[in-house]
């Protein structure tokens, strides 16, 4: 599956939840599909997914805000300098699989 690599083997996690915008799905100039999406799991935590590769193409159609989806991949930490010179770390989830449910 995409994303798993040798490192990875102990970070992983699963996220549930409810899709909060419209998915977002757009080409690299080598022709890799990306799509992104938000995912509201509840109380204060919603997190962003990623998605690569042929699979990203093929579960777009299905999505939409509001889906209900189960995530699997691994997290990874992204850091952002801020203006101030502050460094600012967020968290993604780089999906390996991402399944709609019905009647979550």
């Amino acid at each position: 599956m995409a994303g798993n690599s040798p490192g990875a083997a102990g970070n992983r996690i699963e996220l549930w939840g409810r899709v909060v915008a419209e998915p977002e799905l757009r080409t690299t100039p080598a022709g890799t599909s990306i799509l992104r999406i938000i995912v509201d799991a509840g109380g204060d935590l919603a997190m962003a997914a990623v998605m690569t590769g042929p699979q990203a193409n093929s579960i777009r159609p299905s999505l939409r805000a509001g889906s209900q989806v189960r995530v699997r991949g691994s997290l990874k930490a992204m850091r952002r300098k801020m203006k101030s010179g502050l460094v600012d770390i967020g968290y993604e989830v780089m999906a390996d699989a991402i399944e709609i449910l019905k009647g979550f």
